[in-house]
């Protein structure tokens, strides 16, 4: 059989499904499985949990993420689960400011992505 083989198309997409993928995949199991652990009246809550576990997932299902991709979302992973256990109650200022700032992080190349897209479909070539 030629180089376009079913054996070789599936080698190929299981290759390009690299670690980084795999470990926003764990980061996203974590954020997931703590939803059913956290307190309802926990903050930053069981929604705010989902949302992450969400976003993470679908970042590593569609796209091969950037190193800062990753280290942000276990970053937020660890915050959202420490905040629903209660672990940063003494801090709210500083746990807000390490929220936005890991969101920020995860946008920023989330932003860059969606740039890319647009100047594509507009026919644009960006390096």
């Amino acid at each position: 059989m030629g180089s376009n083989s079913l054996g070789n198309i599936v080698r190929m997409t299981v290759w390009r499904f690299r670690v980084l993928n795999s470990m926003l995949v764990v980061a996203a199991a974590i954020s997931f499985v703590d939803i059913g652990y956290a307190p309802k009246n926990s903050d930053p809550g069981p929604l705010v949990t989902a949302v992450l576990g969400v976003l993470l997932l679908r970042r590593a299902l569609y796209a091969r993420p950037p190193v800062m991709v990753v280290i942000s979302g276990y970053f937020l992973t660890a915050l959202v689960v420490a905040g629903n256990h209660g672990a940063l109650e003494g801090n709210k200022l500083v746990w807000v400011a390490l929220m936005l700032l890991g969101f920020a992080c995860f946008v920023l190349f989330e932003k860059k992505r969606i740039e890319r897209i647009k100047s594509w479909v507009k026919g644009d070539q960006v390096h």
